[in-house]
This record gives C-alpha cells, structure tokens and sequence, in this order.
C-alpha cells in the first residue's frame, strides 16, 4: 500500500517539472534539443556491432577470405569502433562499413 501511494506522489511531481523546462525552452531551440537527445550521440557498444560483423565475416568468407582473416578483419574493426560516437543520422552497418574500408586501406 505505502508503495502504490509513493508513486502517484512522484509522478505529479515529475510532470510539473518537466512541463516547466519545457515552457523555459520555446519555439525551435526546445526541439531540437529534444530531437538531439533522442536521435544523435551514440556511443558504439560491441553488442550494437555483434550482427553486423558476424554478417561481414560471413560475407568476406564467402568471397574467400580466409576465414581467420575475415575474424581477425572483424576483431580489428570492433576494437578501433568501440565507445566511438556516431554521427546523427549514421547507422551502425554503414560506420562498421567505413571502418572496414579504411583498415584494409592501411593492410595494403
């Protein structure tokens, strides 16, 4: 019982305030702002990466490379991503992509 009465306190008290900053930020800026937060800033995790590099290894194997290769490639380019920022509207596939280029750029 004590619980359920804690929780309706704490959201009235979480709608005033965020209604509040919202009035402070007006027009454009308070949108943008919000927009940023949910869209840009990202930062990279091994596990946002793990499908599209297993899907890169199998299709550098399958192109053959040899399959060592193709994991060392893969392990190269999650270690030189991981805890980077992406861009706004970059995807993860398209800068693991990016990466990959630009490692077998520096190997030949």
């Amino acid at each position: 019982e004590y619980d359920s009465e804690e929780d309706p306190g704490e959201e009235d008290k979480v709608v005033p305030n965020s209604s509040n900053t919202s009035k402070k930020k007006s027009g454009l800026g308070g949108m943008f702002g919000m927009l940023k937060g949910l869209v840009g800033s990202k930062n990279l995790s091994r596990e946002d990466m793990e499908p599209v590099l297993e899907k890169m290894k199998d299709h550098l194997i399958a192109k053959n490379v040899a399959a060592e290769i193709a994991v060392q490639l893969c392990e190269s380019v999650a270690k030189k991503l991981e805890g980077k920022v992406m861009g706004t509207f970059t995807t993860v596939t398209s800068t693991v992509k990016q990466a990959l280029q630009e490692s077998l750029v520096q190997i030949l």
